[in-house]
């Protein structure tokens, strides 16, 4: 079990090694919850943006759902003191 910072740092390095390998970046990224870490938000955050995602898309057809929607989303869910770009959105 990982015990020490260092330790979760060689972990976070080698899931990024491989999320590169697979092609993934800032803006075509394969795991949102790398983003996430990429951008120091803590777990309760993925959590709290990932549910409120899952509930918007529950009822809607895929035409139905909004990009601005989706910003709305992260904004109103991530810390007050943060913010996501539109470039990353």
């Amino acid at each position: 079990m990982l015990t020490n910072k260092e330790s979760f740092r060689l972990l976070y390095q080698s899931i990024n090694e491989l999320s590169v390998e697979l092609g993934s970046n800032q803006l075509d990224t394969k795991s949102i919850s790398l983003l996430f870490l990429e951008f120091n938000f803590e777990y309760e955050v993925f959590e709290k943006v990932h549910i409120a995602i899952i509930k918007y898309i529950a009822h809607r057809q895929v035409e139905e759902i909004k990009y601005k929607d989706l910003c709305s989303i992260i904004d109103d869910n991530i810390p007050d003191d943060r913010f996501v770009t539109e470039y990353i959105k």
